[in-house]
């Protein structure tokens, strides 16, 4: 048995691994859910699709340790761990975590491919880190409407290079709503994002309305901030008029399944 085919393996029963326990400490629907998806995008989709979503599991390994939804490994603390995933990425850290085999798995099989996905996979964790960095205080609105922007572009450009899609549609016509997936998300997950300290208001937003940044992140329920619904409101509505237009130009587009698993259309859809 070959090594790579050894990777191979190891590779998707750890993405199953990751993308389950994500979905379990949601509930146990959003368990099963979660793992189906999973399941059907490993037997049934294009080996080029199935590597990307390897390499989308690595970076929610990285998320939900950053995040504090899963522990710091031994030894390192966040800064650390982070500095160590930067390493990986560069090609020059021969001290690799059991995640690691996720990008190195898939590094391997899309350069033998002659896909090349390292500028995308480095705009998204300097996105992450700089989420990262941001914690605990306002960013002022164009830094946090280009990191939003940087991470759309990175994860929308790795599913049009593993699903051979029309890369001048989505210049034409949808690079000019950059930033709206995570824009929308970070609406939906703001109350959980708050209490780990990550703030998408924008500076310039809570100096208007008088908004501090220890009620935000210590108060049980947003919404109990004056001000806020109000702000809130605003923020969905412009959203779903950008999303509504997005949401008809993807329709019909092969890619979406892949769009629905990383980007949470659906999530958008339903939720907001």
């Amino acid at each position: 048995m070959s090594s790579v085919f050894v990777q191979k393996i190891r590779s998707y029963y750890l993405f199953l691994t990751i993308r389950g326990c994500r979905g379990f400490r949601r509930g146990l629907l959003k368990g099963v859910m979660y793992s189906l998806t999973a399941i059907i995008t490993l037997l049934f989709f294009p080996e080029k699709q199935k590597v990307l979503m390897l390499i989308y599991g690595w970076f929610r390994k990285i998320d939900d340790i950053v995040d504090g939804d899963e522990d710091v490994p031994a030894g390192y603390n966040i800064d650390s761990y982070l500095a160590q995933k930067q390493s990986v990425m560069n090609g020059n850290n021969s001290l690799l975590l059991p995640e690691d085999i996720l990008f190195l798995y898939s590094s391997q099989f899309f350069a033998k491919q002659e896909i090349d996905m390292r500028q995308e996979m480095k705009n998204l964790f300097s996105a992450m880190v700089r989420e990262h960095r941001w914690r605990g205080r306002f960013i002022e609105r164009k830094e946090l409407s280009e990191n939003m922007a940087l991470q759309d572009k990175a994860v929308l450009m790795m599913i049009i290079k593993a699903s051979d899609a029309n890369v001048e549609f989505y210049e034409r016509h949808l690079f000019g709503f950059l930033g709206i997936f995570t824009k929308i998300d970070s609406l939906v997950d703001i109350h959980e994002d708050a209490r780990k300290g990550i703030i998408n208001i924008p500076l310039e937003d809570a100096v208007e309305r008088g908004f501090d940044v220890k009620k935000i992140v210590s108060v049980e329920n947003l919404r109990d901030i004056p001000g806020f619904n109000d702000w809130y409101k605003k923020e969905v509505r412009e959203s779903l008029e950008k999303w509504s237009t997005v949401r008809k130009l993807l329709r019909g587009r092969p890619e979406m399944f892949l769009l629905n698993l990383i980007l949470n259309t659906t999530k958008i859809e339903i939720r907001v």
